[in-house]
């Protein structure tokens, strides 16, 4: 199946969803990294229903996670993406799940991308403060029991937009999806969902969520102006930007020695992706047999 774009989901601006954008096998190879997530042999024993974390970086990566990162532009949700510095794999056996947040302004950059694996789950988007009706869905898609997977809840004052998210598919948020919108993820069920593959069998859903430190965003983008200085959009993406302060300790913000100190360290990263140990890789891109964009 091909590749399958949905553009400011739910009405959400900035919110756009790709489907099917690799194949099983390249889902079950990443699913089993242990260089990714806890390989832990079963967390839905009803002691351990939270889920389970594990942080890496660019230098820790193979090529299917950069190869990753190339689909962002390569299949176009977002064009002049920049490779990461960060990556969160999440574990969720049954039972977890995650309450509605904000991703520090301060602490991320621009966009935040989630890929989903081994089983589907439930995502969700609340309205921002003050605006209470939904916008219409213009496109949906059908999920694994043959209903919308796109799915508005509207309360008193406040509504709630509900994706259903398939394996093998990827979001990104940008703009007022990033900034405005409140995010989670409902708790995660035995059932709503077809049945996992033979090699997920504790049916765990598991995420890559790909995010920039704001300082690596910060300089990414001030880069790609210098080697394009009349390009608009990126113009506007930086100016977007600068109204929030970089900080490295979720909301608490940085002396100017300490951002001067971080970004030192994030342009040697930058440095090392572009011409150094991380050259090669960052150009990684799947076959035409794993991914249906090339």
């Amino acid at each position: 199946m091909s590749v399958r774009i949905i553009r400011n989901a739910g009405g959400v601006p900035g919110l756009m969803v790709a489907l099917n954008v690799f194949s099983e096998e390249v889902e079950k190879r990443v699913f089993e990294d242990g260089n990714l997530f806890h390989n832990e042999t079963n967390l839905n024993e009803g002691n351990d229903k939270k889920k389970k974390h594990f942080v890496t970086s660019p230098f820790d990566w193979n090529e299917d996670i950069f190869s990753i990162c190339n689909l962002v532009s390569d299949s176009g949700l977002l064009c002049e993406y920049f490779t990461p510095d960060y990556l969160l794999g999440l574990t969720y056996p049954i039972g977890a799940g995650f309450q509605a947040h904000h991703d520090s302004r301060h602490r991320w950059g621009e966009t935040v991308v989630g890929v989903t694996l081994g089983q589907g789950g439930t995502m969700y988007f609340t309205s921002p403060k003050g605006e209470r009706k939904a916008k219409e869905i213009e496109e949906n898609y059908i999920n694994d029991l043959g209903k919308a997977s796109i799915r508005i809840k509207e309360y008193e004052n406040s509504y709630a937009v509900e994706l259903d998210l398939p394996r093998r598919s990827m979001y990104i948020m940008t703009g007022e999806a990033r900034l405005n919108f409140k995010h989670g993820l409902r708790t995660q069920k035995s059932k709503g969902f077809a049945s996992p593959p033979d090699w997920n069998p504790n049916n765990y859903r598991r995420s890559l969520t790909l995010r920039h430190t704001k300082c690596f965003s910060d300089i990414c983008l001030e880069f790609a102006i210098i080697n394009d200085p009349t390009n608009e959009d990126l113009i506007k993406r930086l100016s977007e930007q600068n109204k929030y302060k970089a900080s490295v300790y979720y909301n608490k913000l940085l002396k100017k020695d300490e951002i001067l100190k971080w970004r030192t360290q994030m342009t040697s990263v930058y440095y090392e992706m572009k011409f150094g140990c991380l050259s090669e890789k960052i150009t990684s891109r799947f076959s035409r047999q794993e991914c249906e964009c090339y």
